[in-house]
């Protein structure tokens, strides 16, 4: 069990053993769309101009310094065209990616999903027990996808079979995820393939598209304020504060209030985060980043070579 207050912040590294793609592997992805392929249709059928569409190619490919699509649309927000692309884009690459690996989550390599949930049910016999022991564990994410939720709900099942229906129910609740720039619905079963008899895709895929796209947000977006304090919340009630795969960014910082928890003399909370690839300077950025800079010796950050599971491995982070 955790009985310590904690909150994991996760960002898209946090996802990426879990089958989804990074950022900037999901920029590349969107630059190089094949206009014959299954995605590009489906664009096209959700009333999307494929001149639109090329003309974002075009512009992704120039833009090579921006790491991801939410940096790229951050200096075209006054353009509607290019901003409905970005986000339908972003909809249909990752739509497609979680349909192909639906209930593929158990990775046989950085399953930091597995370890932080067997690490939950030590000293536990039941559900209720589980809950109980763990109440104070919290998740935010910035990712699109739904792989916490479906994992927690898999592994509980596999625990716990013999445990009430009102008990799964509890647990449902107790740990809501917060998706603070929106979540996808689950997309269809069907598969998303170029289909002769529709002269192109399902329409269930153009249907789930078309209400896809307007849940994702980008940085800049204006978010539903209850969403950032349901995020806020989570943060500020940690007395452990723990970021997987996070960029570090200094919106999605700010947008938390990350600073102001960790300053919070109250509480002052330990804080881990990976650091997968990240480079000495900046590990220093976010340091500063996370602390409104100043100085704070509460601040763990992983190795460069280290993802999400060795740094729940390699630090003290979950206390009993």
């Amino acid at each position: 069990m955790i009985g310590t207050a904690i909150t994991f912040i996760v960002g898209a590294g946090g996802s990426c053993n879990y089958g989804l793609p990074s950022a900037n592997r999901l920029r590349r992805e969107a630059e190089t769309l094949d206009p014959s392929s299954a995605l590009y249709r489906t664009l096209v059928g959700a009333k999307i101009p494929d001149e639109c569409i090329e003309q974002v190619k075009l512009e992704l490919r120039a833009d090579r310094l921006a790491p991801s699509i939410d940096v790229f649309l951050e200096a075209r927000r006054h353009r509607p065209e290019c901003m409905q692309v970005g986000r339908a884009l972003t909809a249909i690459l990752l739509g497609d990616v979680i349909a192909r690996t639906r209930g593929a989550n158990r990775p046989e390599k950085g399953d930091w999903l597995g370890w932080l949930l067997a690490r939950m049910r030590q000293g536990t016999s039941s559900l209720a027990q589980f809950l109980d022991g763990n109440k104070q564990v919290r998740f935010v994410t910035f990712n699109f996808d739904s792989r916490i939720e479906e994992r927690l709900a898999q592994e509980l099942r596999a625990m716990y079979p013999d445990a009430p229906p009102a008990d799964f129910e509890r647990a449902r609740h107790q740990f809501a995820v917060v998706h603070v720039h929106g979540r996808l619905p689950d997309p269809p079963t069907v598969r998303l393939t170029v289909d002769s008899v529709w002269n192109g895709v399902s329409p269930d895929w153009i249907n789930w598209l078309s209400q896809a796209a307007s849940e994702v947000k980008v940085v800049h977006d204006d978010i539903d304020q209850s969403i950032v304090e349901q995020a806020r919340q989570a943060v500020r009630q940690a007395y452990d504060l723990c970021f997987l795969g996070f960029g570090y960014g200094p919106e999605n910082v700010q947008r938390l209030d990350i600073a102001g928890a960790v300053n919070d003399t109250s509480k002052n909370p330990r804080v881990f985060g990976s650091a997968y690839g990240v480079t000495a300077g900046d590990l220093l950025l976010a340091k500063s980043r996370l602390t409104g800079n100043r100085a704070s010796d509460r601040i763990t950050l992983g190795r460069r070579d280290g993802d999400c599971l060795s740094l729940l491995e390699d630090f003290y982070v979950c206390r009993d």
